[in-house]
């Protein structure tokens, strides 16, 4: 069993966020809705008064609102999280079958087979649990002999490492 202690910070929480969000939606959800974006423009300076530009702007407004509703809701819960800590740090123990994480906070434990992803950053790593849940790593404090075990099980569940 490997026991580490990661400290947090608003900017570990703020910077995870965005990078769930954006590698979340992709460079394809990025590019779509910058083309979308585009479109509108283009019907409302050439058609103003019509339903075809209403619509289209009307959906690319949606689209970025959701975008801001998601971040805020993740940034939200992550700085809520952070503020129950009386010290910003959690307690990391990485055995053979699962993970657990133990902050001021609260507890939590998972087998490894729960996460579904590692998405490496350079100053953290994202461990994907769900769709729209993650529990974020920061690497300062993370060993390099936790890095290889983390990255060996969610590898060897068959899931996605990089």
């Amino acid at each position: 069993m490997l026991t580490v202690t990661l400290r947090y910070s608003p900017t570990i929480v703020r910077r995870s966020v965005f990078a769930y969000l954006r590698r979340g939606f992709g460079i394809g959800g990025l590019l779509a809705l910058a083309g979308l974006l585009a479109v509108a423009v283009f019907l409302v300076g050439t058609q103003p008064g019509s339903w075809l530009a209403a619509a289209v702007s009307g959906a690319v407004a949606v689209l970025i609102l959701l975008l801001i509703g998601l971040y805020l809701l993740h940034y939200r819960q992550g700085m809520a999280k952070l503020a129950r800590m009386q010290q910003p740090h959690a307690v990391l123990q990485l055995t053979e079958s699962e993970l657990i994480a133990s902050s001021q906070a609260g507890s939590f434990s998972a087998p490894w087979s729960a996460f579904t992803g590692l998405w490496r950053f350079t100053d953290f790593w994202l461990l994907i649990i769900g769709r729209g849940q993650f529990m974020t790593l920061p690497l300062a404090d993370l060993t390099e002999e936790a890095q290889t075990f983390i990255a060996s099980r969610i590898g060897a569940q068959g899931q996605p490492a990089a």
